[in-house]
This record gives structure tokens, C-alpha cells and sequence, in this order.
């Protein structure tokens, strides 16, 4: 029998799965303060209740809440805002830590059901905290800033449950010698390689590109550079939170997706990032001296040769998730190393159409002249998921093959995309 008893001698109880998800609620907050306080810092004239009530909308925003607001322009104007927007690395941040939390519940054989209390205790934190913007709403210009009701209670039960109970199955795993509940696994543990090395190559290339070709990036650093210096923190924390929503954009661009503006009234279909158009760099007598104003790069038609960088983001990922996915399930013959690596692939392919959608920005503009309804600003999901099955089962199982040849040991991939050890 493979599966953990109901009861061991020193298992974890209840009381420690509970404080264990608020630890991992705690350990969430400090980021969320952290951008708040960087806001604070920036603009001013904020109180310690604004603040409060800042890292709660940032603590939201991490599991992707949605936040609306509304104001009067005159008596017959009255627009509604609707935003949706998650800032990743506090996503990755939180996902990390209850993984972690419900693997350590389950190597200490407290099971599914401990993992989830200390799931649920986490969500029903981050669910208080989000909804406490409807009692207590944010003041700004436009008017108060409250969270949409459903977004606020769906989104965080389910990013906080799912990654504690994968964390208490996968140590279960961890106990598992073979048979198909490790090739399940191995094939589990690729496609979530694929993404994490895709995400991770995208951002290589983006700091390359930088180096490389400056005039790509100087619109986006003379957004930096045109901030006031009390308002550069914020920048540079904001911007740094939302770095892997534009790794996972330029992930989606590489496998053969775009990224752009679709929908709202008007129907818009505007592809700014794909393999034949990109935003181009400005030159440098286009940049305002005074840096009051960023400058609106153009979009080129065809790809400029250093752009070829991209190019091997999605090999790269899913060759090595391939890789992991073989030395998770230690497959005995090639052709189970080959199947467990397109397996993998397929899995890859709506955790990349989730993880696109995740990344993407929902807004919604209604009410007067200048309604724009609804507007999606991010990759395309369903060519991300179609993108994402072809590289995937090909390039999974050309991995697994070379990495069953390799021969490293069976935790050296599972470490490198942290899903085992110390």
C-alpha cells in the first residue's frame, strides 16, 4: 500500500496545519506591503489605513482579484472602470509557499486532509483580506476601489487549495517506486518543467535583448528614467512584480502565439508581440529631454535578426521538461521515457493557456461616450494552448529520451524546478 495511513504517530494535527497556512498568509503580506509601502513612499498623503488597505488590494491582486471603481463626470456621465490584473511574482511567491507547505504536511504523513485545512486556512485569509475592500474601500482620483465579489472569494480558495494538496500528493509520490501513478506523476512534474523553464528562458532572453539591442528597451526604462526620483521605488517594485506576466508574453510569442489587444466595442484584433512583429525602439532624439512623456514605440513588421534569441525559448523549455518528466517517472525502456515526455506536453498545454490568461489584463470601460467595454490585453489563450501541445508532446518526448540517456539521477531535474528537497 502506497497511500499514508489516516493516522501516524506524530503526524502533524489540524492545529498545525492551521497555523501552518497562515504562516504561509503571513509570508504573502510582506510583499503586498512592500509594493504598498513603495506607493506610499511615492505619492504621498497616505495614511497607515490607506496603506493597510493597499496591501490588501495587492494581496489580492496576486491571486488575480479583480477591482472596479466608478465616477461621475457629469450628472449624465457616469463611467464604471473594471480591472483585472495579477502582478506574477507574487503569484509564483504564493504558489511556491503553499506547495511547499502541503509537501511538508504530507512527508509528515498529515495526508490530503491536513494540506487542505492548511489550504483552506490560507485562502480564507487571503478571501477576508481581499473582501475587506468592500466594507473598507481605497479613496483614489477616479473614486473608491473596491474588489469584484466573486473574483475575491473563487480565485484565492482555488490557487490556495490546489497547490497544497499537489504538494502533499506529490510527497506521496515521493514514496511511490514505480508503476503508473509515477508515470502520472513524471508527466505532471514536465509540464509544470516546461513552464517554469519557459518562463525562466523568456526572461533570459529579455535581459539579453536589453543588453544586446538597448534601443529595444529604452521605451520601457524611460518609464523609469521620466519618474520622479521619489517615485522610482514604486516603479521599479511594480514593474518588477509584473516581470514574468512579460516573460510568460514573450513565451507565448516564441512558441508561434501573439500577444496584443482583442475585443472591447469596437472589436479590436491588435497583435503588438508575435514572431513577425515587434515593438520596435525609438531613437533617441524621439525621447522628450525633460523625460515628462514616454515615448510610444511603433510595431515592426518582420523580425530584426537579434530577435532570434526567442527562438530558443520554447525548445529550451520543453526539452528539459521532457527531461525532468523521464527522470521523475523513471521510465525502464524509451518508449515509456518517449510517451511520459509527449504525455507531458499535453499537460503543458492548457497550464500554458491558464498561465497565459493569468498573465493577461482585463478591462472593462462602460457608461458615457467613451464606453470601450471589454477590452483582453495579453497572449491569444487558445493559440497558446494549440502552440503549446505541439512543442510539447514533440519537444517532451525528444527530451525524455535524452534524458533517460543521460542518466543524472533521478532528483537532479526534480530539484531544478524545486518540486523536491530540503
Amino acid at each position: 500500500m502506497n497511500e499514508a495511513p489516516a493516522h501516524v504517530e506524530g503526524a502533524p494535527g489540524w492545529n498545525t496545519a492551521l497555523v501552518r497556512g497562515a504562516l504561509a498568509f503571513l509570508l504573502m503580506v510582506v510583499p503586498a506591503a512592500t509594493l504598498a509601502l513603495a506607493n506610499a513612499i511615492a505619492f504621498g498623503g497616505m495614511s497607515a489605513a490607506d496603506v493597510a488597505k493597499m496591501t490588501a488590494i495587492y494581496l489580492g491582486s496576486f491571486f488575480r482579484v479583480g477591482l472596479e471603481t466608478s465616477f461621475d463626470v457629469s450628472s449624465e456621465q457616469v463611467y464604471a472602470i473594471a480591472l483585472g490584473a495579477a502582478p506574477m511574482l507574487g503569484t509564483v511567491l504564493a504558489i511556491w509557499l503553499l506547495f511547499r507547505t502541503g509537501r511538508t504536511l504530507g512527508r509528515e504523513r498529515g495526508g490530503l486532509p491536513t494540506a487542505a485545512a492548511a489550504g483552506a486556512a490560507c485562502g480564507g485569509l487571503v478571501v477576508a483580506a481581499s473582501c475587506s475592500s468592500l466594507i473598507w474601500p481605497l479613496d483614489s482620483p477616479l473614486g473608491p476601489i473596491e474588489a469584484t465579489l466573486p473574483s475575491s472569494v473563487i480565485y484565492p480558495t482555488f490557487l490556495c487549495l490546489v497547490p497544497a494538496l499537489a504538494g502533499a500528493l506529490w510527497a506521496d509520490v515521493e514514496r511511490t517506486p514505480g508503476g503508473w501513478r509515477r508515470r502520472v506523476a513524471g508527466a505532471l512534474a514536465g509540464a509544470w518543467a516546461m513552464l517554469a523553464f519557459g518562463i525562466a528562458a523568456a526572461f533570459l532572453a529579455l535581459v539579453l535583448l536589453a543588453a544586446l539591442a538597448p534601443q529595444y528597451s529604452r521605451v520601457y526604462l524611460a518609464g523609469f528614467r521620466a519618474a520622479k526620483s521619489d517615485q522610482g521605488a514604486a516603479a521599479v517594485a511594480n514593474n518588477a512584480a509584473f516581470l514574468p506576466n512579460e516573460a510568460t508574453w514573450a513565451l507565448a510569442a516564441s512558441m508561434g502565439s501573439c500577444a496584443g489587444i482583442y475585443g472591447g466595442a469596437e472589436g479590436l484584433k491588435i497583435d503588438a508581440i508575435c514572431r513577425a512583429r515587434f515593438p520596435s525602439g525609438v531613437s533617441d532624439d524621439s525621447i522628450d529631454p525633460d523625460l515628462e512623456e514616454v515615448p510610444a514605440p511603433r510595431i515592426l513588421e518582420g523580425v530584426p535578426l537579434v530577435l532570434g534569441i526567442f527562438a530558443l525559448v520554447a525548445p529550451t523549455a520543453v526539452l528539459l521538461g521532457g527531461a525532468v518528466a523521464a527522470r521523475v517517472a523513471r521510465p525502464d525502456r524509451y518508449g515509456s521515457a518517449a510517451a511520459t515526455g509527449a504525455l507531458a506536453g499535453l499537460a503543458f498545454a492548457p497550464l500554458a493557456a491558464a498561465t497565459a490568461w493569468f498573465s493577461g489584463v482585463d478591462l472593462s470601460v462602460t457608461g458615457g461616450p467613451l464606453e470601450v467595454g471589454h477590452v483582453f490585453i495579453g497572449p491569444r489563450v487558445l493559440e497558446v494552448a494549440a502552440a503549446a501541445a505541439v512543442w510539447g508532446t514533440v519537444g517532451g518526448a525528444l527530451g525524455a529520451l535524452l534524458g533517460r540517456r543521460s542518466g543524472r539521477g533521478r532528483d537532479g531535474g526534480q530539484r531544478a524546478v524545486g518540486l523536491v528537497g530540503d
